[in-house]
């Protein structure tokens, strides 16, 4: 179904916080909805609340490393 912003959401989770900025204002100036996870376990919760359009993920992250994050994506 569409969203009802109309706007893709995007998952950010990146542990580095200027650059998990950055990502994440790039996307909002271009339209997009940008959710901020800070790491794996955040990014899990955020995934029982909502499904994203699409995830920018850095692969180093703490509690859980973002390959099994995106196997857990994957599964959704």
């Amino acid at each position: 179904p569409p969203r009802p912003t109309g706007r893709p959401t995007v998952f950010v989770v990146m542990s580095d916080g200027a650059e998990r900025i950055s990502v994440a204002t790039a996307l909002t100036e271009t339209g997009c909805v940008a959710v901020e996870a800070r790491s794996g376990e955040e990014a899990f919760e955020l995934l029982m609340a909502r499904s994203p359009d699409a995830v920018v993920m850095d692969v180093a992250l703490p509690k859980a490393d973002g390959f099994e994050v995106a196997r857990i994506l994957k599964g959704t």
